[in-house]
């Protein structure tokens, strides 16, 4: 009698702790794409405010020398910096990715990935630039949105 009693008891035990395990992990993961998903979104706004590569970003591009070219969905801007270099930040649909070019080099670089919309608004002497980046890791997933102004400082 006392010895299932005793099972009993550990088999109590065991499922609750079994079961505080899986809700941890679940919440785990549920937190880590989430994170994922945030981290990306800023460091796509960051490589494009601040600079990719070692280049210099939106932030530093002489406002006369600015292209912006928006077509449907898809857009592309272009600018150059006071060290006289040319650079292009391009978003592209299908491809779900935010690419940068260096005009020198004629190199293209991914600076952003699973980004599944953005806009961009050119406004006097600065631009609007908004993301929304997704992510699905198994049966976890992700969304953010994150929006930006960025003022020529030339």
């Amino acid at each position: 009698m006392e010895m299932m009693l005793a099972s009993g008891i550990f088999a109590l035990v065991m499922a609750g702790t079994f079961s505080v395990v899986f809700v941890s992990n679940r919440s785990w993961f549920s937190a880590d794409i989430q994170v994922r998903c945030m981290r990306e979104a800023d460091m796509v706004l960051q490589r494009m405010v601040y600079g990719a590569h070692g280049t210099n970003g939106l932030r530093s591009a002489i406002s006369t020398n600015v292209s912006v070219s928006i077509s449907n969905t898809q857009w592309s801007v272009t600018y150059s910096t006071p060290d006289g270099a040319g650079y292009n930040y391009t978003y592209i649909p299908s491809g779900q990715i935010i690419t940068h070019s260096d005009l020198s080099l004629s190199n293209v670089l991914t600076v952003g990935e699973n980004i599944e919309s953005s806009v961009l608004n050119p406004v006097t002497n600065g631009l609007s630039i908004t993301i929304q980046v997704a992510l699905k890791d198994g049966r976890f997933a992700a969304t953010n949105v994150l929006t930006t102004f960025v003022r020529y400082r030339n």
